[in-house]
């Protein structure tokens, strides 16, 4: 199990079909945004947080958000990490992403799950509070160590990068 503190007024995260491997998130207060390689302006960043509490706020084309979800990670497995992805219909529909997806949420890791978003269109896209933009995938966790060697093993693939098996 996964423990988690909330603050109030939110709600754990939740499957939302029987068969659905990630819980839905939801967004609840804004953290930091950047546009380009520059943090947003003080006063953009207050405007934005303003409106965001009032319920919307129209993200900009190629910004990216840190949503903060309420949720803190209290405790979970060491041989688990949780996955955070885009939800499909919100990247399809509205272009919506998660700018570093799979985000990864390490079993040491005790702070609050943060999402970074990006808006990968050139448009304005609004985004209400509460909206659930995200899912989390616990997943297990290989740690394998790295050992030094100075021979390749031979494969037929052999140092074929992208594309190199076909595409039929």
């Amino acid at each position: 199990m996964i423990s988690v503190i909330l603050e109030e007024g939110v709600d754990l995260p939740k499957y939302e079909s029987e068969l659905a491997s990630g819980l839905d998130v939801k967004v609840v207060s804004i953290l930091k945004a950047y546009k380009g390689d520059k943090e947003v302006e003080v006063d953009r960043l207050e405007k934005m947080r303003e409106s965001f509490e009032r319920g919307t706020f129209k993200m900009r084309g190629f910004e990216r958000v840190l949503f903060g979800t309420g949720i803190t990670i209290a405790d979970m497995p060491r041989s688990l990490e949780i996955q955070v992805r885009d939800r499909s219909g919100i990247a399809l529909k509205r272009g919506l992403l998660i700018a570093n997806a799979p985000g990864t949420i390490d079993a040491d890791y005790r702070g609050q799950v943060g999402l970074i978003i990006v808006n990968s269109t050139p448009y304005l896209s609004k985004v209400e509070k509460g909206e659930r933009l995200a899912q989390l995938v616990p997943a297990f966790v290989c740690r394998e160590e790295f050992g030094r060697t100075t021979q390749i093993i031979s494969t037929i693939r052999g140092e074929g990068a992208y594309d190199s098996t076909g595409t039929k």
